[in-house]
């Protein structure tokens, strides 16, 4: 091979962004060729639009860069060489990575929180990026605070890790070469927004599905996990939901209410007091409305508002809504005064900021029942105002503890 071609051709092989097993398989006609992937790349390839590797966009990158087609320059060869006086890293003049992220788009492919597939499917944008979507991740996605994949939370990294936020450096990357020998926490993407958290799935019935077929085992089940208690200090907040538990629960009041009768003759009311919160009020009372426990009135109680909440109550014309205005009293104040109003035979708090899932009330009528319980409470999602999770509370009660 001309010496010319030995330099070019060593820098392709090295270079993180070409795969030649993945290009083989990609464009199985080089066999007929006779010489390597990486000099069918150098030679031919790259001119006729073939990428080097899974992360690596030819086309994309010399529409970014038309000076390197001008130049007829390999884009794998001009990303390797040094940067001229004044000119950006691998002789570009529109965006490329520095040597360093380069290094760090190599780390991320490697990780197994890293999914190519997942994060086009979420990100579509990143498809159209020259270097492929951990690129993508590395010079822009994480920074935008988006995902390398459902097992993996950048935001909940880089908040929990002020020091590498500060520093600059990628939240994956960081973990891979330090957090996790450091012992330090992550938190899968999918418990990370409201939407995808298994914890909210896991406390909706299922339609027409019972797992628990035996009457007189989900009975002795709920009597069980009804009354159990603790050993040692109470939790203030997991950062797991007990999802299986949660699933077993519901299964077990379903084949039960099936057995004796899925009466909804009893009458709950729910208060809600409210103060300037017309931006929240809303999504609470539609979580109440869309509960599959329908026997239901909402008492809420605006305790003085001079925002729009006024105006979103009025919207609400459901017969089972009621509307108390009242002058400024105070959280308590304004409970007692839907409390005085209320006809139900049992009665639910709900604040104004939060939101109940689907089967709620349904659930802690069951617990109830079966318990022979005079109050309850239940689990409880705790998240940003940007819907994050921070974490989970919510275990058993035992007064002796008190």
């Amino acid at each position: 091979m001309p010496r010319d071609r030995l330099e070019p051709l060593r820098l392709i092989e090295e270079s993180p962004f070409f795969d030649a097993d993945w290009y083989k398989r990609t464009y199985p006609d080089i066999a007929q060729t006779g010489i390597s992937p990486a000099e069918h790349f150098l030679r031919v390839g790259w001119q006729i639009g073939r990428n080097p590797g899974p992360d690596f966009n030819t086309s994309a990158y010399l529409e970014d860069h038309p000076e390197i087609l001008k130049s007829r320059t390999c884009p794998l060869v001009a990303l390797a060489l040094p940067a001229s006086p004044g000119q950006a890293s691998g002789a570009a003049v529109g965006v490329s990575p520095t040597p360093q992220q380069i290094k760090d788009i190599g780390i991320v492919r490697e990780s197994r929180h890293f999914d190519a597939n997942w994060y086009l499917q979420m990100y579509p944008e990143a498809a159209s990026d020259a270097f492929g979507a951990a690129g993508h991740y590395i010079m822009i996605g994480a920074a935008e605070l988006l995902n390398p994949g459902p097992g993996f939370s950048t935001r909940f990294y880089l908040q929990m890790n002020a020091d590498i936020r500060k520093a600059g450096i990628n939240p994956l990357v960081h973990y891979e070469q330090w957090g996790r020998s450091e012992g330090r926490a992550i938190l899968p993407a999918t418990l990370d927004c409201a939407d995808t958290d298994p914890a909210l799935r896991a406390s909706v019935r299922p339609a027409g599905i019972t797992a628990q077929a035996d009457v007189d085992a989900a009975r002795d089940y709920l009597q069980r996990m009804l009354t159990v208690t603790v050993a040692g200090e109470p939790v203030r907040m997991y950062r797991h939901f007990d999802c299986a538990g949660a699933e077993r629960f519901i299964a077990a009041a379903e084949c039960i209410a099936e057995e004796d009768g899925d009466s909804q003759d009893t009458l709950v009311s729910i208060i809600m007091p409210v103060y300037n919160r017309g931006s929240k009020v809303g999504a609470a009372i539609d979580s109440v409305l869309s509960q599959s426990w329908v026997n239901l009135e909402l008492v809420v109680i605006d305790d003085g508002s001079t925002d729009t909440t006024p105006e979103v109550l009025a919207a609400y014309e459901d017969p089972r809504v009621k509307v108390l205005h009242s002058r400024r009293a105070g959280v308590s104040g304004a409970r007692n005064a839907g409390l005085a109003q209320a006809r139900g035979e049992i009665i639910f708090y709900l604040d104004s900021d939060n939101v109940w899932t689907p089967d709620f009330i349904w659930l802690m009528m069951q617990a109830m029942r079966h318990s022979g319980a005079k109050c309850g409470y239940a689990g409880t999602r705790l998240q940003s105002p940007r819907e994050f999770l921070i974490g989970y509370r919510g275990e058993p009660f035992d007064w002796e503890a008190c």
